[in-house]
């Protein structure tokens, strides 16, 4: 999981941070698929992001992403187990 420190813009900016980072984590890993939680609210800005994020890191022809529903893909309660276990996930996550 990725995260900027709190406090430093926007929730909007942090997340397009964040989500910058984790495509470069995933490009110099040679990571091939990104699955992300789908959050109907957030869809567009998120498509929006990653599209011009894989193009920036010059892995467009290499790293697919997609959104799927938490029940898809069990990997994705990971966070959600984290933050119910110890606090805000500020405080849980670890920067990439």
């Amino acid at each position: 999981m990725c995260t900027t420190p709190p406090r430093s813009g926007t929730s909007w900016q942090r997340g397009k941070r964040a989500c910058a980072k984790l495509i470069a984590v995933f490009a110099a890993e040679g990571g091939h698929r990104l699955v992300i939680e789908q959050d109907d609210s957030l869809l567009e800005r998120d498509r929006s992001v990653l599209y011009h994020g894989v193009r920036r890191a010059g892995v467009a022809d290499s790293l697919t992403y997609e959104h799927l529903p938490a029940r898809s893909e069990p990997l994705l309660w990971l966070a959600d187990t984290a933050a119910w276990c110890g606090g805000p996930v500020e405080q849980l996550t670890v920067s990439c």
